[in-house]
């Protein structure tokens, strides 16, 4: 089994394929009164690595003063890592290897939360390191891929089997204990993301280009609903208050440069385009006025950091010429990525990268 991330992002699978540069966009110098940038937080105007020498990082999570990602290395992804790094700068520190695929991760107060993709398990891990417990270990988890916390309970998606409707969407209490099924019977569930009465993801199907979803469901597990329909092959998700927004990676037949940003309200209706013409555009953030993302692309060294206002605008590039970016999250000041590293060291030397927002 390839891991998801590569049949995903990169290259096609046996189903379907995804592989996904901007145009039409603004490149910007500048955010004072005076046109320079005005850095803030840990980051700077330019780009910085604040981890280098990652074999193939995939996901990523921060918080007030660590990033945490995850590692699969190409080849032997069950030596997989969970890592974190200081936000000033410093040394690498493993919370966890080797693990089985570890894909998503997400942080609270106290732990480190991931999924084992290879080996079927959601997994947890003080913040500071220490003992590794498996929250729903052996227990059917088929492809378990992203994650989301919050102050009682773990949800994730499971990824289910290729070209069958297998996925479900799951979540068990902090502390382990009983696996509640929230929606069964999808096509592919991948990223989530998650408010106070819902969660929320996006359902692809390898066995129709244009027959992704958005969908949500209660935390309950009532009112399974369809928000947005047709799309072609959505990537990652975010939220805030009345709106969900989403990355389709674009079409094969324009080599995935037709790739969107889009955004559809939590109450359903039709969703609007924030972003068009993008390359291969994989993970996405919002903040109070700002949607976030990073465009692939479909070589090393093209890929970009892109940031365009919410309510639509010229798409404006934070960083260029990066390695296969891949996830990407935000806190007040700074805007953090992956990049999975270059085809000519095997995905070896990837990074997890900063920058100052704009």
């Amino acid at each position: 089994m390839a891991t998801l991330l590569a049949v995903f992002a990169v290259v096609g699978g046996a189903c379907g394929g995804r592989t996904g540069l901007d145009d039409g966009t603004t490149v910007i110098t500048g955010g004072g009164p005076d046109g320079s940038i005005v850095p803030q937080g840990f980051c700077g105007a330019t780009p910085t690595a604040l981890a280098s020498a990652q074999p193939d990082p995939v996901a990523l999570a921060v918080d007030a003063t660590h990033v945490y990602w995850t590692t699969q290395p190409i080849g032997v992804v069950t030596t997989g890592g969970v890592m974190k790094a200081p936000l000033a700068g410093g040394p690498t520190t493993t919370l966890a290897s080797p693990q089985e695929g570890p894909l998503a991760i997400v942080v609270d107060a106290t732990s480190v939360y991931w999924t084992d993709q290879w080996g079927g398990s959601v997994m947890k891990t003080p913040l500071g390191g220490g003992p590794i417990t498996p929250l729903a270990p052996n227990q059917g988890q088929n492809n378990p891929s992203y994650l989301a916390v919050d102050a009682t309970s773990v949800y994730w998606t499971n990824f289910g089997d290729e070209c069958a409707p297998t996925g479900s969407v799951q979540k068990v209490p902090l502390d382990g204990g009983a696996i509640t099924s929230l929606a069964g019977g999808q096509a592919e569930p991948w990223q989530v993301a998650i408010d106070a009465d819902a969660i929320y993801w996006v359902d692809v199907t390898e066995a129709q280009q244009t027959g992704a979803t958005v969908m949500k469901v209660g935390l309950d597990g009532s009112q399974l609903t369809t928000l947005a329909t047709g799309l072609t092959w959505p990537e990652a998700i975010a939220i805030d208050s009345d709106s969900v927004y989403f990355t389709n990676t674009g079409t094969r037949a324009a080599n995935y440069e037709d790739g969107a940003v889009m955004r559809v309200a939590k109450m359903g209706g039709a969703a609007t385009t924030i972003a068009s013409g993008q390359w291969v555009p994989a993970g996405i953030a919002v903040d109070d006025s700002n949607v976030y993302w990073v465009d692939s692309g479909l070589a090393d060294g093209v890929g970009t950091v892109m940031m365009a206002p919410k309510g639509g605008g010229a798409p404006v590039v934070l960083a260029s010429g990066q390695d296969s970016p891949g996830a990407i999250v935000v806190d007040a000041s700074c805007v953090y990525w992956t990049n999975v590293g270059t085809s000519a060291k095997n995905d070896a030397d990837g990074a997890v990268m900063m920058v100052a927002k704009r």
